[in-house]
């Protein structure tokens, strides 16, 4: 499975090799620090060949749990967080390193579609949401 692909390359990411965070698909947990990968709804056929091969994508979003309050110095820890990931994400990409996906499959590019941003906060309990978009380029060689 894609997916599952998409995981095993991001495990990569020395944040969460150093700190053995674990990394969930469409589930967030509630303690800060969890992470999730969550599919996006997106057309996946690029371009079809006259053979049947494809050019395709998968869009997804990698969500955090994170902690934030008034002192900015958390915030900007957390934004660092994920600017350092588009770093990461784009030296993997202009390298070629890129996430291997099994038979018949092969990755083209792998690239940010929007930076990290906070999409949810609760004041009461003082965690939020940041999430960063990327999408997978893959070639499929029809079966």
């Amino acid at each position: 499975m894609i997916i599952d692909k998409i995981r095993d390359f991001l495990y990569e990411y020395k944040f969460f090799n150093d700190n053995n965070t674990f990394i969930n698909v469409n589930y967030l947990g509630t303690e800060i620090g969890d992470f999730s990968i969550e599919p996006l709804p997106v057309s996946p056929t690029v371009k079809t060949y006259i053979n049947g091969d494809k050019i395709k994508r998968y869009e997804f979003a990698l969500v955090s749990k994170s902690s934030f309050n008034e002192d900015h110095i958390k915030n900007i820890e957390n934004c660092g967080f994920f600017e350092n990931f588009e770093s990461w994400i784009e030296q993997k990409n202009d390298n070629f390193q890129l996430p291997i996906l099994g038979q018949g499959m092969e990755s083209r590019t792998i690239e940010i579609m929007s930076n990290g941003i906070l999409i949810d906060e609760s004041e009461m309990v003082r965690d939020c949401m940041y999430q960063i978009s990327l999408r997978l380029t893959y070639y499929k060689k029809k079966a």
